[in-house]
Parts: C-alpha cells; sequence; structure tokens
C-alpha cells in the first residue's frame, strides 16, 4: 500500500483499528528505511488506545503492547495478507 502523506497514513490506521477482527490480526511490514512503517503502527496503537512510547518495528522480532481497551489482551493469530482482507471488508 502507498499512501502520499501521513493524514492517509492516519486514516488507513483508523480504520484498520476499528475492524472486528483486528484483536486476531497478524500484520507484517516491509519497506525501507523511511518508508512510513513506524509512522503506520505508532497511528495504529494509538487509535487502539497505547499511550507511552512506542517504538520502531525496524529492528523489533517481536514488540508487545498492552491494548487497554481490550480484554482479554489480543493473541498473534492469522495470516500476514490478514490486514488487507480486514480493510477490503
Amino acid at each position: 500500500m502507498l499512501w502520499t502523506h501521513e493524514d492517509a497514513t492516519a486514516a488507513f490506521a483508523q480504520a484498520l483499528a476499528a475492524q472486528p477482527d483486528i484483536t486476531h490480526a497478524f500484520i507484517t511490514l516491509h519497506g525501507d528505511l523511511g518508508a512510513g512503517k513506524t509512522t503506520l503502527v505508532r497511528h495504529l496503537l494509538r487509535a487502539l488506545g497505547v499511550q507511552g512510547r512506542i517504538k520502531s518495528p525496524t529492528y523489533a522480532v517481536v514488540e508487545p503492547y498492552e491494548l487497554p481497551a481490550l480484554n482479554p489482551p489480543p493473541c498473534c493469530k492469522g495470516q500476514a495478507h490478514e490486514a488487507a482482507r480486514l480493510c477490503t471488508r
């Protein structure tokens, strides 16, 4: 996916966070340095209610975050294409 500005990235993250199956999604990010991976992750996690520091996903294998609005916390299930499927409903 390609967004031309940060507002479009934020809007996509908001839409993704609003999907009912997001707690079961497994999302992988691929892209060059500066492609916007961290921006997307920060907007997505903020939309899900995460507060505090959000690290760049570039150097992390797994970075767990506590999602306050969800009970129980989300688990990592699904396929890498799950995020795209969720956003095309």
